[in-house]
């Protein structure tokens, strides 16, 4: 089979391969003056393409663009979307805060872009802050004098209770003394005979000894079964002032270091004006100045702050 031979193509002259042109139709003395073109020259309906894709805000859209390896495909489409300035919804930082009442349950909170590491870093700076005053506050001169006066007033009212207690059992041969259970201890009835004393168990040995007369130990006995009820009574009284008193401490620790949380988280309420972020900053530090959170320890929970850039 005989091929066709292409038909010879025409040859071009020198003068036809020359560009010609008139300087008179450029209104630029040098190149140099004017900025280079950064679009691809020819590629309009790519351009209108490329626009329409990004423009689209549906899920399951995509953009794919094919072209010759290392003509510049990625610098050209990324100059475009410069340049196009698409109307998309702005972006908003997410930053995920820790929860105090729930550490599994971070707390979301919508920031503008950039602002969320910015609330970050003056969290940070209040956490410093409040790590370096609150110690200092809790050994200051006026705490620790409104601490001892407190636990002074608590000693004074609890020795004023056993001391009547006391005096009547004095009366009747007995006192009051401790005993220990394991790390505790409670107060008990002991029996005094010849200036000592004894507990109630060991009556029997005494008289055994001739120490003491059958008639006196079961004397003794008696009287302290009655006196049971009201030790009992002075012993819950006790324990209701020392919780009374603790609790008047946990009270003073509060107050104190809740003045140094406010004032060092005032400038960030007054700054972020968001409702959940305010309400995030209000709750946590009511949470953060109650006695169990006063430990400095406890304010790294602070630092758990992530945040992402997300639309």
């Amino acid at each position: 089979m005989a091929y066709l031979r292409p038909a010879k193509q025409k040859e071009l002259t020198a003068d036809e391969l020359k560009y010609s042109f008139n300087p008179k139709e450029f209104d630029f003395e040098s190149t140099s003056t004017i900025k280079p073109i950064d679009a691809i020259i020819g590629q309009e309906r790519a351009l209108k393409a490329l626009r329409l894709g990004v423009e689209l805000r549906s899920q399951g859209y995509n953009i794919f663009i094919t072209g010759i390896s290392g003509t510049g495909k990625f610098t050209s489409v990324k100059r475009m979307l410069e340049t196009l300035n698409p109307q998309c919804t702005p972006m908003d930082d997410y930053a995920y805060v820790n929860n105090f009442k729930d550490d599994d349950k971070p707390i979301l909170l919508k920031f503008k872009l950039g602002k969320a590491c910015d609330f970050k870093k003056e969290l940070e700076q209040c956490v410093a802050v409040l790590k370096e005053h609150i110690p200092k506050a809790l050994e200051s001169g006026p705490f620790l004098t409104k601490k001892k006066n407190l636990i002074a007033s608590f000693r004074e009212k609890q020795t004023k209770l056993i001391t009547l207690f006391e005096m009547k059992l004095q009366i009747d041969g007995l006192t009051i003394g401790q005993v220990k259970e394991g790390d505790a201890s409670r107060p008990e009835i002991l029996a005094v005979i010849d200036k000592q004393p004894y507990f109630i168990p060991q009556l029997d040995e005494l008289v055994q000894q001739k120490k003491l007369t059958k008639r006196k130990a079961e004397g003794l006995v008696k009287k302290y079964i009655n006196y049971q009820d009201e030790l009992q009574s002075i012993f819950k009284k006790g324990l209701k002032l020392s919780n009374l008193v603790k609790e008047e401490l946990n009270i003073l620790e509060q107050e104190t270091a809740k003045k140094i949380v406010e004032v060092s988280f005032d400038d960030i309420i007054n700054k972020y004006k968001d409702k959940n972020v305010s309400k995030y900053l209000n709750e946590d530090i009511s949470k953060l100045t109650k006695p169990k959170s006063i430990k400095v320890s406890g304010l790294d929970s602070w630092n758990n702050l992530k945040v992402n850039s997300k639309e």
